[in-house]
């Protein structure tokens, strides 16, 4: 294998590039489709993947995306981790928990005091068995939390870039940053919230970028693979395939299909269901998840081992409705307790159903 070829070339580009403007983050794009195999992952397609990998079990990996949090939300917000890491504890099911480093540093510099309610309950959380992984969507300013003003209300649909316009295009293509770089300052940033929290690093580094963006071209996604490789990094959670905002558009594959290698003996580890943490048992949005899982065969039929990789966001736990996450209309403190106890009675009975064994990227044992 050789080394990627520099991205020095790449440079900044103008954000009046965009054709059309997506959702703000706070509001959740639709769950992205994971239908069956798909060999045409960007990973395959620029020949960065070699053997596929495996468990000798049955595994499942509960990841949740950790972002959108601040001051003015932290009280609600700490309050559903206290009853996560409960029901985490009653159920004995893990979560893995990405965060997102740009608003810890940001709530860590506009309350301190809301700061350490905050890691008093990521410390909760550890003590139930869950895991905490870095997660970035841009520069930032790591004292602060502050991002530059070209990155400030960034689009995500940016005309001839084939991602959804996130960590990458905003760390290496809008700012300019060398990516080994700026994965080198989030490491010492994730390390430091680790230490605030009073927590160990897991042994498996683990990174996954926001947007699912590691880059539009050849030359980018192999950057970003060397790039995580060279600081240091395990495993990726990333995969992709098509262009965004059409239908050919899809994040992560099948279970049995998910895991594999990358260039630089980086691991992916992608994911395989999507599901919202706000949507009721009976409801159109959790039937829908469901049916996404169907032609996912080996899972279905139990007739391999894998590792499964639910994705969650946080933040649907306090949307009023399924994706309209207002930090200025939150709900109710006995709701959010009720939706968290659906969602681990579902994740319960998909776990006895598909005879999945909880765990964290430490458990893998690939």
């Amino acid at each position: 294998m050789t080394h990627p070829p520099s991205l020095q070339n790449v440079g900044t580009r103008s954000i009046g590039a965009c054709d059309t403007l997506s959702a703000p983050r706070t509001m959740r794009p639709a769950i992205p489709d994971t239908r069956a195999c798909r060999p045409d992952l960007d990973f395959h397609v620029f020949g960065l993947s070699g053997e596929r990998l495996a468990p000798d079990r049955r595994l499942s990996l509960v990841t949740i995306d950790f972002e959108a949090f601040d001051a003015s939300t932290s009280a609600v917000w700490v309050h559903a981790m206290r009853c996560w890491a409960q029901a985490s504890r009653a159920a004995q099911i893990q979560s893995c928990f990405f965060v997102a480093l740009e608003d810890v540093a940001a709530l860590r510099w506009t309350s301190p005091e809301r700061y350490r309610a905050f890691v008093a309950a990521v410390r909760d959380l550890s003590d139930a068995g869950c895991d905490f992984y870095p997660h970035n969507h841009g520069v930032f300013d790591p004292e602060t939390g502050a991002v530059p003003e070209r990155s400030a209300g960034r689009p995500q649909h940016i005309a001839g870039y084939r991602k959804r316009a996130s960590f990458f295009f905003d760390v290496v293509r809008l700012n300019g940053l060398d990516l080994a770089e700026w994965l080198t300052i989030l490491t010492s940033e994730y390390e430091r919230f680790l230490a605030d929290a009073g927590l160990a690093r897991p042994k498996r580094r683990v990174f996954r970028p926001g947007g699912w963006d590691n880059g539009s071209t050849a030359e980018e996604l192999s950057a970003y693979v060397w790039s995580l490789r060279d600081v240091g990094y395990d495993y990726d959670s990333s995969a992709t395939s098509g262009d965004f905002g059409t239908a050919s558009w899809r994040v992560g594959t099948a279970f049995a299909e998910n895991v594999f290698r990358l260039d630089g003996n980086l691991v992916e580890v992608a994911p395989t269901s999507f599901a919202n943490c706000a949507a009721p048992i009976l409801s159109r949005e959790t039937l829908s998840s469901l049916l996404r899982m169907a032609p996912q065969t080996r899972l279905i039929r139990r007739s391999a081992s894998g590792v499964s990789v639910l994705v969650l966001h946080f933040d649907h736990l306090l949307a009023h409705r399924a994706a309209t996450y207002d930090r200025f209309s939150l709900p109710s403190a006995t709701l959010v307790e009720r939706r968290i106890q659906s969602v681990f009675r579902r994740l319960a009975f998909v776990h006895c159903v598909l005879r999945l064994t909880s765990a964290t990227f430490d458990g893998l044992g690939l």
